[in-house]
């Protein structure tokens, strides 16, 4: 019997990855409060802001939200970058 992969199935697939990837980021930006660990805490936050962002992207259905989600969607996705940047070049 073959599986066969439904758009819907693999959107929830990646919804519930999106929420595990949120969780574990939001753990460590508390790992990183509580060790004293503050030169990442602002990257940190911006992989959350990133992954929530990235659920609602997906979830919404108004097509005059779906723009204004788009905009945050890339504003957030460049703060990753040039966190990620900030972090692991100017370090």
């Amino acid at each position: 019997m073959e599986t066969v992969w439904r758009k819907s199935q693999f959107k929830s697939y990646f919804k519930l990855s999106l929420f595990i990837m949120m969780v574990i980021s939001t753990c460590l930006v508390i790992w990183a409060g509580f060790t004293k660990k503050g030169e990442i805490i602002p990257f940190l936050l911006s992989v959350t802001l990133f992954l929530w962002i990235s659920q609602v992207y997906i979830e919404n259905k108004d097509a005059n939200k779906k723009n204004m989600h788009r905009i945050i969607f890339v504003i957030s996705l460049l703060s990753v970058v040039f966190g990620a940047f900030h972090i692991f070049v100017y370090r």
